[in-house]
């Protein structure tokens, strides 16, 4: 015989309060004031090399303020513009010539392109011959024009590498990355490597050049051409300088 339960047909009620929050808006707000404290607060992991700059930030940025302040009081705002920001100004400008003169440090120690020097040719078109920029160079000698004379000859010179087959004219490079593609023998490659450095000095070294320093020049030229012609091209010189052309 079955027995029946005494809390048979009848729904266990949930609790009235289940779905109440556990603490009150007012404890919540405690809560929150508590972790807002500075000791509850992530701390900004910095590089120990920010910490020890955080000194000279501080010093230059005084420095700056105190600088433009002396510059309000000894000249006054300048067409309302602060001594702050005229001396803001003048940094900037600093700056911008640091970096150019920079840019052309860096233009001088990597050396010149070999067609890329700003003197206009007369020649167009097809790669002038070493005879012709030698004749140009010794003419623009003889009326005193120095600095011109040394370009024309370094240009007749390249040219003469190439014609004897030493190395191709490619304006493409600069001085310094044609010295390890002459590979020739001592006769040449010296010579070639002194005049490569005598004329980025007279040429982006200096603003002029004296006849006796053409003259130098010169003389360490004809060492080059004249060794141009007597010193054999290697096979793998001649095949390089064929095929660039």
């Amino acid at each position: 015989m079955r027995r029946s339960l005494p809390w048979a047909g009848f729904a266990l009620a949930a609790p009235a309060e289940a779905d109440a929050p556990s603490a009150t808006p007012e404890q919540l707000a405690a809560l929150q004031a508590i972790l807002a404290r500075p000791e509850f607060q992530p701390t900004e992991r910095r590089a120990l090399l920010d910490w020890l700059l955080d000194p000279i930030r501080s010093w230059l940025r005084w420095l700056l303020l105190e600088i433009g302040q002396w510059l309000d009081w000894l000249f006054g705002p300048v067409g309302g513009v602060s001594g702050t920001a005229i001396l803001y100004l003048v940094v900037a400008l600093g700056l911008l010539l640091l970096i150019v003169t920079a840019l052309m440090l860096v233009r001088l120690m990597r050396g010149t392109l070999p067609g890329d020097a700003p003197l206009e040719d007369a020649h167009t078109g097809a790669t002038p011959r070493a005879a012709d920029e030698l004749a140009r160079a010794r003419s623009l000698a003889g009326v005193g024009d120095a600095r011109r004379a040394v370009h024309h000859l370094y240009r007749a010179i390249l040219l003469r590498l190439d014609e004897r087959d030493h190395l191709p004219f490619d304006g493409s490079l600069t001085n310094r990355e044609l010295l390890p593609r002459l590979t020739a023998e001592p006769a040449l490659a010296g010579p070639f490597a002194e005049l490569v450095a005598r004329f980025d000095r007279l040429w982006y070294g200096q603003t002029d050049c004296t006849p006796e320093e053409y003259a130098a020049f010169a003389r360490l030229g004809d060492r080059v051409w004249a060794a141009a012609g007597t010193v054999a091209p290697r096979p793998a010189a001649r095949h390089a300088a064929r095929a660039a052309r």
